[in-house]
């Protein structure tokens, strides 16, 4: 059977490509973070890259992020894969409910990743967004109780399993939240100075 190739709305979309590509630049400045692929790169074969997608637990079906990359430790050493999920908003829009989606996602991938491994998956989850929503709210986004929350909303995206408590607790510590606003972006270093600090990162790391 042969594998087909999807190419959605969301890599078509201009402003998402840009807005992803901004956010990019900016977790590669903070040398916390290497990405290197987004969800509008293309391989030699002029397809989508599949190191993108993870998988769900329902049957044969995955999602795709708009970034991947690792997250870097102290010395520069590539720890676990990171997933990044980008929104461009000028305000807070509807991304309170598409939030709920992206953690019940999450906590699907990040079971079905787990599953056969004998222990949970090196991976790593970010949404990042150019506007802060959910305010009366924020200190819990990242709780595993707003995970759960998730799952009641989406249960479909457990397929069989039944959500546990346990796996939200271990999800919990590798769920980011990043606020990337335009002064946030004018906190990056120039680019010939940030080429000289990744040269000497290099170094350290070799």
């Amino acid at each position: 059977m042969a594998i087909e190739y999807e190419v959605g709305a969301e890599e078509l979309h201009k402003i998402g490509e840009v807005g992803a590509k901004r956010i990019k630049t900016w977790l590669d400045s903070t040398y916390r973070f290497r990405i290197d692929q987004t969800i509008y790169d293309l391989d030699p074969s002029g397809n989508p890259y599949t190191r993108l997608r993870v998988p769900q637990l329902q049957s044969g079906r995955f999602e795709r992020f708009d970034l991947v990359g690792s997250l870097l430790d102290e010395d520069a050493q590539p720890g676990h894969e990171i997933y990044v999920e980008c929104k461009v908003y000028s305000d807070a829009g509807n991304q309170g409910v598409l939030y709920d989606e992206y953690l019940a996602v999450c906590y699907s991938a990040f079971v079905a990743l787990s599953v056969g491994l004998g222990g949970p998956a090196d991976v790593e989850f970010m949404w990042a967004t150019t506007h802060p929503f959910a305010v009366t709210n924020y200190t819990r986004l990242l709780e595993p109780e707003q995970i759960q929350d998730a799952c009641e909303k989406h249960p479909e995206r457990l397929g069989d399993e039944a959500f546990d408590l346990s796996i939200a607790q271990q999800l919990a510590p590798r769920l980011w939240l990043a606020i990337v606003n335009n002064r946030v972006e004018e906190m990056i270093m120039g680019l010939e100075l940030r080429k000289a600090v990744a040269e000497r990162i290099v170094e350290l790391a070799s």
